[in-house]
C-alpha cells in the first residue's frame, strides 16, 4: 500500500473575540465538531492569561460591550478606583487559500492520497484544531472583578455634513515644491472631524483621501487637549493596530488630495463617496462633491 502527502492548507488567525457581558468562561478558541467519519483529528491546548472588561458603547445602561484579549496583545494597568488597558492588534491582509468542505475551516487540514493494491484511491482527512484555554483577569465585571468602574460613555459630536461638503468644495492644484522638484502637481483640503473616515470611492487615480494619523486627544474629566499620533504600521501581509481604554475623543484630519504628473486640462466635477465611523465603530456615509482646478497661471 502506497501512501504520499497530498497538500497541506491553512493555519487560521485566532482572533480575539467581543464576549457576550457576564459570562464567566474562562477559555476561548475554535468550536471543535465531531470527528468525521474516515478522518484523523486531534486537538492541541494552547493556555494564556487574559484581561476582560465592559465599557459603554451606547447611552443605555445596557449597551455595555466587553473586550477580551490574551496578555500578550494587551497590557493593562489597573488602580483601586479605574483601569488603562492597550491592545495591539493584528489583521492579516493577504489572501488564504481554504480547501473546499462546504463549511468554514476550523483548523489545519491535511489530505492523504492512499492507493489501495487494486489501484483505487482514498482520502484521508487529518484534521488538528489549536484550541486556546484563557485563564482570565476580569476587570470591571462578574463576581471575580477587580474593581467596579466602568468608563463612561463618551458621545461624539454629531458630523456638521453641510461644513465638512464646503470645505471640500474645491480643491486647488499646484506645483509640488514640498515633495518633488517642481515637475509634479499637488494639492489638498482637510477637514478637523472625531470621526474616523476608512474608505472613499469613486475617486480616479492620483487623487485620494485618508484620515491623519495625528490626533488631538481630548480629556473628558479635565477637558485638557493633548496631541498624540496613532500608532498603526504597515507591512506586506498585516496591518497592527492599538487600541487605548477607556476610550477618548480623538480629533483628526480627513484629508482629501491630488497628486498628478500632469496638470488637468480643464475644471474637473467628482462627486464621490465617503464612508466614517465613530470611535465606538457606528458607521455611516455621505456623498460630497469637488471641483479639481489648477492654481491660476499654470
Amino acid at each position: 500500500m502506497l501512501k504520499h502527502l497530498v497538500w497541506l492548507t491553512f493555519f487560521p488567525l485566532i482572533a480575539v473575540v467581543f464576549l457576550a457581558c457576564g459570562d464567566d468562561n474562562s477559555s476561548t478558541g475554535p468550536a471543535v465538531e465531531p470527528c468525521p467519519e474516515n478522518a484523523v483529528c486531534d486537538t492541541t491546548y494552547v493556555d494564556k492569561e487574559a484581561y476582560s472588561f465592559i465599557y459603554y458603547s451606547g447611552k443605555g445602561r445596557k449597551d455595555l460591550d466587553t473586550v477580551t484579549a490574551p496578555k500578550d496583545e494587551m497590557e493593562c494597568e489597573i488602580g483601586d478606583d479605574d483601569f488603562k488597558c492597550v491592545w495591539t492588534w493584528v489583521v492579516q491582509i493577504c489572501r488564504v487559500m481554504y480547501s473546499y468542505s462546504g463549511q468554514e475551516p476550523l483548523g489545519e487540514v491535511k489530505i492523504e492520497v492512499v492507493e489501495s493494491e487494486d489501484g483505487e484511491q482514498h482520502f484521508i482527512h487529518h484534521y488538528h484544531w489549536t484550541e486556546v484555554r484563557l485563564d482570565t483577569t476580569y476587570i470591571n465585571y462578574t463576581k471575580k472583578r477587580l474593581i467596579d468602574y466602568i468608563p463612561p460613555y463618551i458621545e461624539t459630536p454629531k458630523l456638521d455634513v453641510d461644513e465638512l461638503r464646503a470645505e471640500f468644495d474645491t480643491l486647488v492644484i499646484d506645483l509640488d515644491t514640498l515633495y518633488d522638484d517642481g515637475t509634479r502637481y499637488y494639492g489638498r483640503v482637510e477637514y478637523s472631524t472625531p470621526y474616523t473616515f476608512d474608505d472613499v470611492y469613486e475617486l480616479p487615480d492620483g487623487i485620494g483621501a485618508y484620515t491623519s494619523v495625528f490626533s488631538t486627544v481630548v480629556d473628558s474629566a479635565t477637558g485638557l487637549m493633548s496631541f498624540e499620533i496613532e500608532p498603526i504600521s504597515f507591512s506586506s501581509c498585516y496591518q497592527t493596530y492599538v487600541t487605548k481604554y477607556p476610550l477618548k475623543q480623538r480629533n483628526r484630519d480627513f484629508v482629501l488630495y491630488a497628486f498628478l504628473d500632469e496638470p488637468l486640462e480643464r475644471d474637473t466635477t467628482i462627486t464621490w463617496m465617503a464612508h466614517y465611523s465613530d470611535i465606538y465603530g457606528v458607521e455611516d456615509s455621505l456623498e460630497i462633491t469637488t471641483l479639481f482646478t489648477m492654481k491660476e497661471g499654470l
